[in-house]
């Protein structure tokens, strides 16, 4: 299991017909692993689609995808926060 996102590579190959070269993207195996730019603790907002809500030893936590956040949010606007911040997800 790794941390982040691995991306395809594209890879030039020859066709076996004209001979000519041209590139195709290769399988996830290929290429470079891009890094989560999201760490435990910072404060997000992600799209309404694309998430699972899971109960683990009585804590709820929100699963989604990293290309399914919006925005990092300023955790000392307390203003903003109140209005989006829901007790059941301390």
């Amino acid at each position: 299991m790794w941390s982040g996102k691995r991306l395809k590579k594209w890879v030039e190959v020859q066709s076996p017909t004209t001979g000519r070269p041209f590139k195709v993207r290769a399988g996830y195996e290929t290429g470079y692993l891009k890094p989560m730019d999201i760490k435990p603790g910072d404060v997000v907002e992600y799209s309404d689609a694309g998430w699972e809500e899971h109960t683990i030893n009585g804590k709820k936590y929100i699963f989604t995808r990293q290309d399914s956040v919006i925005c990092f949010a300023d955790p000392t606007d307390t203003e903003g926060l109140q209005a989006h911040k829901s007790p059941e997800y301390d």
